[in-house]
């Protein structure tokens, strides 16, 4: 598959993933718990995958059931967040916090591999701190609970891509998906029995919405993800997946009615410069600040 292909996935799996927040949000407010939301998510995508892809699960190797239960695990632990976050904020909020991925894998590959972050990464976290804490803080300079949380899950978001990109290249990335949505649906359901809380009685609209988060936005999301990064870098893939949360914004505006005030706008947009400068590398800029500095800019 050629990288255009690939980047034209991922951006496919961004914008669904994007409206996955709204349909999310809208199974919370049905009276779904997270971690239900998450159960009944994944019992529906692992279906699908089994449909469409039974004769892939009798070649899965060792190594795919590794590297996608190691996916899985964290993959759990980002669903998770993601949901108690989504509970406690609104869907812009909650994708564009959970999107700064972008910023923070340049600084785990530089722990994991030792490649040092270049200035461009560093700007990048500047700026998505300023914008983390545009979006996090409320009226009376409190930090947002639900926005901590979902930042947190952008982390585990960052890990699952670092770790996905040592395996793809050796594996399949249908299995690893397979593998992954497997181990996430075993751990989400396991955690629901445990809760004890009552299933309510779903409605027509909430069946669509569970559907539509089960396959376009899971099923399809993660499918798109692995078969695009195979051919682009964890860095890359991190900043296109971003592009979700502007989805999400538009969605959440449109079909959920949520409304955007200044100092969100402001928040979004700075976290979308820091994506920007992170992956971009934007010399252009630098390079006209520098000339206002010198008093070379015409």
């Amino acid at each position: 598959m050629s990288k255009r292909k690939g980047t034209a996935l991922l951006f496919l799996a961004a914008a669904m993933g994007g409206f996955g927040f709204v349909a999310m949000k809208n199974v919370l407010d049905a009276g779904y718990t997270p971690i239900q939301c998450v159960a009944i998510r994944y019992i529906i995508a692992v279906i699908f995958m089994c449909l469409f892809y039974i004769k892939e699960l009798k070649r899965i190797t060792e190594k795919e059931l590794k590297g996608g239960a190691v996916m899985g695990i964290l993959l759990f632990m980002l669903f998770f967040m993601l949901m108690e976050g989504l509970k406690r904020t609104t869907p812009s909020v909650n994708a564009f916090l959970s999107c700064t991925t972008a910023v923070i894998v340049p600084f785990i590959v530089w722990a994991v591999f030792k490649k040092r972050p270049d200035i461009y990464a560093v700007l990048g976290a500047l700026l998505a701190v300023i914008g983390v804490a545009m979006l996090s803080l409320n009226e009376k300079m409190e930090i947002s609970l639900g926005a901590v949380i979902s930042f947190g899950a952008a982390v585990m978001f960052a890990f699952q891509i670092v770790i996905m990109d040592r395996y793809v290249s050796q594996c399949s990335p249908v299995s690893l998906t397979i593998v992954e949505s497997v181990v996430v649906m075993i751990l989400a359901v396991a955690v629901s029995l445990f809760e004890h809380a009552a299933l309510p009685f779903p409605k027509a609209f909430d069946i669509i919405m569970m559907l539509v988060s089960g396959i376009f936005c899971t099923f399809l999301y993660f499918l798109f993800q692995s078969i695009g990064q195979k051919v682009t870098t964890p860095t890359s893939t991190s900043i296109i997946i971003t592009s979700e949360s502007v989805f999400a914004a538009v969605s959440s505006a449109v079909f959920y009615g949520e409304q955007i005030s200044f100092r969100m706008l402001v928040g979004c947009s700075l976290i979308f410069a820091a994506v920007i400068t992170a992956e971009i590398k934007p010399k252009f800029y630098l390079n006209f600040a520098g000339k206002l500095l010198t008093g070379k800019a015409k």
